[in-house]
This record gives C-alpha cells, structure tokens and sequence, in this order.
C-alpha cells in the first residue's frame, strides 16, 4: 500500500523544519543589522572652520553627538613633517593640474598673508586624507561651463567642483577614496563614479568623514546637510532654547545659523518668537551675512 507521507515527513514535519531553518537566519540578521549600527560618537568629522558649510557641517554634528570633529586650517601646516610638506605640495600641484587652474603660492618658510589663500588650498589635502570619504556642499561645472563669477572657465575634459571645494574633492578622488557632492544649484546628491558624476540618493556618513563646501550656502545647501545627518542616525530636533538665560549663551555665529536651521524667522512658532524677541541684540553684532535676519528678528 502506497504511503501518502511526503518523504520528508508529514506536513507538521514540514512546517518545522521550515520554521528550523529560517528562524535562526532571520534572529542572526536583525543581530547583524544592530550590530553594524553605530553611535554618532563612534563618528568624526574632519573640516576646516570656515563660515558657511564647514561650519554649519560642525554645528549639526555637535547637535547629533558627533564624537570628535577636527578642524584644518592653514596654521597647522606649519606642523607638518619636510616629507609630509612634500605629500601636500605634491598632492596640490597634481589638482591643480587636474582643475586646469594656476598655482597659487605658499611660502612654506614663513608663510605671510598673502599666502593665507595658497595656504587653504594646501590644508584641503589634510581634510581629504584624513577622511575615509569626502561629503562637500557646492556645484558641479561641466566641461567648458563658466562658473557663478564667470572667470573660471572648465577648460577640463572631466566635470569639477566649483570654487575653493573643488581642491578638497579633486584631493580624496586622485586618493582613491568615495566623493559624494550636493550641487546646491541642481538641489541633487552625487557620487564620483571614477568617471563623472553621477546622481544618487541621500548619502551616508562614513565613520571618519570630511565634511566641507563652499562659504556661500544657500537654503537647499543647509537642507541637505541636516538630510544626511538624519539619514545616518535619524531625525533629531534642533529647537531653540526655552529659556531667556539660555539664548543668551549662545554666540553670534551660532545664533545666526541655529535659527537658519530651524527655518524662516517668519515661519517659526510663537513661543519661538517670543523667545527671540527677548534676545540682547545688541550681542549679536551686524555683519554682511546676518544682518538681514537681525532685522527680522527685530521686527517680530
């Protein structure tokens, strides 16, 4: 007589092993998923101070407990090894190829200001090298494209980055290492692909990043800055302060672009706006880039 058991068991046998065999590879991957997910302490960030991206790059990342943030500036150059000068000087002039732009100088001797500007181009290489990926705020020239000034002129074959980010960028791919731009004309992520640019998602920080970008950002700029931090560890809130006391301990530079980050003056909430009307303005002193917003605050 024929058995009408399945040869490997009845179907209760079945279900089991299923259920055996699954199981254990479903635990062992949310275990896996927990297990790469890492704090924002475990992160740092490399920059190099300057008003606008790096700053508002550093301010963000202090606000999601990013665990270290190191800033480069043309001072620290000085520190460098005669080898690691040679590293640096070595990895300028190659981008500087590679942008089709001129050499500007540096005394590496006895740098005076007027090699400030040099000396900013050259620190981009500690920024690139010490990073494991490069996340830069800026815009992407094409092949023959001027740029917003209308001086510089892509007279490459590749496309590149606009302005003094284009040295830090130029740096981490001729290192080999991932470089992701927000063009904040086009409002889009992109990744070098080796090649060119190409679009892509939101990105992800890395655990050693170098976050830099121009001195000029816009709306869209500040934006994407905040999505990639959210996008890494999740939404956080960036409220202003309830208390007067508070408000008062929060200086000018930080001030202006806390309340950039929450949104328009104009759109804040009332308790927000009552909050800032009982601000010292006469701490926050007027400059070219906060000027306009002291005025609204003034007549909230």
């Amino acid at each position: 007589k024929a058995s009408n058991t399945h040869i490997l068991g009845s179907k209760q046998d079945i279900e089991g092993f299923k259920k055996f065999t699954t199981t254990p590879k479903k635990e062992e991957a949310k275990k896996e998923e927990k297990k790469e997910m890492k704090s924002p302490s475990d992160f740092k960030g490399y920059s190099g101070a300057a008003i606008g991206s790096d700053k508002l790059w550093s301010l963000i990342g202090k606000k999601f407990g990013i665990g270290k943030q190191v800033d480069y500036t043309p001072n620290d150059l000085q520190k460098l090894t005669e080898e690691q000068r040679k590293e640096v000087e070595s990895a300028y002039l190659k981008a500087v190829k590679d942008l089709g732009r001129g050499v500007m100088k540096y005394n590496w001797a006895n740098p005076q200001k007027e090699d400030y500007r040099g000396g900013l181009v050259r620190r981009d290489y500690l920024q690139a090298k010490a990073g494991d990926a490069v996340f830069a705020i800026s815009a992407i020239i094409e092949p023959g494209q001027k740029d917003k000034t209308g001086v510089y002129v892509n007279k490459t074959k590749n496309q590149v980055v606009d302005g003094g980010t284009a040295y830090a960028v130029q740096m981490a791919i001729n290192l080999g290492k991932p470089v992701y731009v927000f063009d904040q004309l086009k409002n889009k992520w992109f990744e070098w692909n080796g090649k060119s640019f190409s679009e892509i998602g939101t990105p992800t920080l890395t655990p050693k990043f170098a976050a830099v970008g121009t001195r000029e950002i816009n709306d869209a700029g500040k934006q994407a800055i905040q999505d990639v931090y959210e996008n890494t560890f999740g939404t956080q809130e960036i409220e202003i302060p309830k208390r007067t006391d508070e408000l008062s301990k929060i200086d000018a530079k930080n001030f202006e672009i806390l309340v950039r980050i929450l949104s328009d003056v104009n759109n804040l909430n009332q308790r927000q706006k009552d909050a800032l009307k009982d601000v010292n303005l006469k701490t926050l002193k007027p400059t070219a880039g906060n000027f306009g917003l002291l005025q609204k605050i003034k007549c909230l």
